[in-house]
């Protein structure tokens, strides 16, 4: 019996499901846990390069634009170019997540259901 319980048996397990429903959090629910447990150090370090999460990059600006073509150049643009004078290279990713039926995204997605898709045009407004 021992040999059995060692191992998860289940498909979605218990400790991060309600009777097979996966409990639903977002990632910035989970920063206050996270900053109690790592202690940080307040000092620059030096590189040449920069990865930037592009998607968290278009949440975290504030437009002030309400054409797309004139945040594109205004704000996001701009910022990309605060970062290229402090770093030789930077590199802005955006990423696309592939259906899968066995992840915890595609199960969140389902959740959420289909929102309103839109096309995005330069002189469109924004979203």
């Amino acid at each position: 019996m021992d040999n059995f319980f060692r191992y998860e048996n289940q498909h979605i397990p218990p400790s991060i499901s309600n009777e097979g429903d996966l409990y639903l959090t977002t990632k910035a629910d989970m920063i206050d846990v996270l900053e109690e447990k790592v202690q940080t150090s307040i000092c620059k370090h030096q590189t040449d390069s920069l990865i930037i999460d592009g998607s968290l990059l278009v949440y975290s600006l504030h437009p002030t634009e309400t054409i797309f073509e004139g945040y594109a150049n205004n704000v996001f643009a701009k910022k990309i170019k605060q970062y290229a004078q402090k770093h030789q290279r930077v590199d802005d990713v955006f990423d696309q997540y592939q259906y899968d039926p066995a992840s915890l995204k595609s199960y969140t997605r389902e959740q959420r259901g289909v929102g309103v898709r839109r096309k995005v045009s330069p002189t469109g407004k924004l979203p």
